[in-house]
């Protein structure tokens, strides 16, 4: 029996005006993609979406 394989797919939802500022939410967008890039140096074969129009 083959071993399974498990695939994991890296997602960010973040709306950036409903909880906060427009500088809070901006700052947060910036860092969680800031985090995905380095995660993307590191490791290149991830694959990391987002879903907002805004950012």
């Amino acid at each position: 029996m083959a071993k399974p394989t498990i695939h994991l797919i890296c997602n960010a939802h973040l709306d950036p005006v409903w909880q906060w500022r427009w500088e809070e939410g901006c700052a947060e967008a910036l860092s969680t993609f800031g985090n995905a890039v380095q995660l993307l140096h590191e490791h290149p074969s991830l694959i990391f979406t987002h879903n907002e129009a805004v950012l």
